[in-house]
């Protein structure tokens, strides 16, 4: 018999299992940076330019370090007031920047965003969020002035009728203490007249009295001269009438009120 040849199966290479598809979704190029993040920084980061520095532009650090600044600022006297104005400024710059960056989609050296559809819809909630919280503020901000203002008005009322009621109290303690001045000169007046004697002179008896008189009328006959003088008045409490013959007292009346 002869030797058959020996016969050597030839192994076949199995294929390669096929790669299996990359969605282009969750491939992140180097460098590209989120939308929703910019978005994010300018929501809660509304002063400091964050969105901005994020985004490649050198004005949002600048934006950022005059933060810084202003906050240190804060905390030195007179100091103070430059940097509260600086804040304030600070503070209208992100507002009004969040609609601006907003509308942005792409980074300072024009490359797109990465931004998926539901990154825009968070964007927007917070876009909505953002209108809501300065519509609130705006009418916090004009609630807190009209209380202010009210306020400031009730305390100058209560200040000036402090004043007032303290003016009107020293009013009439002043006229407390005038009419019982009053009171107690009628009274010495009074008593002095009691002291009056005919015969004296018109000098003597206003000395007697206290008192002199204005409002003296004369008249003469012949050589004689006679001279009637009034005192006091209804305020006085008192009306007192003398009358002097060649200026003696020859007469008296009075009235008490």
């Amino acid at each position: 018999m002869e030797n058959e040849p020996n016969i050597t199966p030839v192994a076949t290479a199995s294929p390669e299992p096929a790669a299996a598809p990359v969605s282009p979704s969750l491939v992140a190029s180097s460098g590209v940076k989120s939308y929703l993040v910019m978005i994010t920084l300018a929501f809660f980061a509304l002063p400091t330019g964050l969105a901005r520095a994020y985004r490649g532009e050198k004005i949002g650090w600048t934006r950022f370090w005059l933060y810084i600044g202003a906050s240190l600022g804060s905390l030195i006297p007179f100091i103070n007031i430059i940097a509260g104005l600086l804040y304030l400024v600070l503070i209208v710059w992100g507002i009004v920047d969040f609609f601006l960056v907003y509308r942005l989609r792409d980074d300072a050296e024009g490359k797109p965003l990465h931004a998926t559809p539901r990154d825009q819809k968070w964007a927007g909630n917070l876009r909505i969020l953002y209108i809501i919280g300065l519509a609130l503020s705006a009418v916090i901000f004009v609630l807190a002035l009209i209380l202010s203002v009210t306020f400031y008005n009730n305390f100058n009322k209560v200040l000036n009728g402090d004043k007032t009621e303290t003016s009107l109290f020293n009013s009439l303690d002043n006229s407390d203490t005038g009419a019982a001045s009053s009171n107690s000169k009628a009274t010495e007046v009074l008593v002095n007249y009691s002291k009056l004697e005919d015969g004296i002179s018109r000098i003597e008896a206003e000395s007697i009295l206290g008192i002199t008189s204005d409002d003296c009328s004369e008249y003469s006959i012949g050589d004689s001269k006679s001279e009637t003088c009034t005192y006091g008045s209804y305020d006085d409490g008192y009306l007192i009438t003398l009358s002097f013959d060649d200026d003696k007292l020859n007469s008296k009346s009075k009235y008490e009120y």
